[in-house]
């Protein structure tokens, strides 16, 4: 079973976790709650938590936001102060988190490159149209520890490939999501100058890259735009010495936050 911790001062929020009282049966201990910093990061200290959340009205976070920062792996979870609220949110900790553990037999991860897979994963069902809420993508990517800005601009590149199926078939032949992982971890290299590149292969003829800045990022939109106008070329171009892939640029699309893409039109 997994182990909760929550951090918060307020009255409601402590209230809505502590009406759960099936958490065996959620397949969770009972929660330990911390009403201030301090005696969270103690708890921290002293005992294995799989995940946790908090919400403080006052008080100096700035430590627990340093030991976050020193534990990238660490899931975070949403708070809530209604119940109904907090049951979905622990179904999707309960998912997260077997994901995470899960038992794969054919290679042995760390934990970092299981979280990075998740997060890979997070941008996949976003690239491809599949999450269909903003309040749960804000939860997988507080638990996925996402470092991706909700708030900068950030822009969506639409490219065909003229030649996909004849290039699939006959000069790749190592499926999509080979091809996929190869242009997110060699290409468009994920962070590039404070900038989050990914990438999803929709099909032998669409593949689709979003720019967005870190989390913390100080870029401003203008040179954001910069600096993405210069890489997303030059990685077309490498792609096409290194690769023999043409990519034709269909669409260019600029979102005032990342989140706007989860409304935008499914092709």
């Amino acid at each position: 079973m997994y182990k909760l911790l929550l951090i918060t001062d307020r009255e409601d929020v402590r209230t809505a976790f502590e009406s759960i009282t099936d958490w065996q049966q959620l397949m969770f201990h009972p929660i330990t709650i911390c009403s201030t910093v301090e005696e969270g990061l103690e708890h921290l200290d002293s005992y294995a938590v799989d995940a946790m959340g908090y919400c403080m009205t006052g008080g100096d976070v700035s430590q627990l936001h340093r030991y976050l920062n020193e534990h990238p792996s660490l899931p975070v979870f949403q708070t809530h102060k209604h119940l109904e609220n907090v049951r979905d949110e622990l179904t999707a900790i309960r998912r997260f988190l077997d994901r995470m553990h899960m038992d794969d037999t054919d290679a042995s991860f760390s934990e970092m490159e299981i979280i990075t897979m998740l997060r890979d994963e997070l941008m996949r069902d976003l690239l491809s149209g599949n999450i269909q809420s903003e309040q749960k993508f804000m939860g997988r990517v507080k638990l996925a520890r996402a470092n991706i800005s909700l708030k900068h601009h950030c822009y969506l590149y639409e490219f065909d490939l003229p030649q996909g199926e004849i290039y699939m078939e006959d000069t790749w032949r190592y499926g999509a999501e080979r091809l996929e992982s190869a242009l997110r971890n060699n290409f468009f290299k994920r962070f590039v100058d404070d900038i989050y590149y990914d990438v999803r292969v929709l099909n032998p003829r669409h593949i689709r890259v979003i720019a967005c800045p870190r989390m913390d990022s100080l870029l401003t939109n203008e040179e954001t735009l910069a600096l993405v106008n210069k890489h997303i070329p030059m990685a077309i171009q490498d792609i096409k010495d290194y690769l023999d892939l043409d990519l034709a640029l269909k669409e260019k699309v600029e979102f005032d936050s990342l989140l706007r893409l989860i409304s935008y039109r499914r092709q």
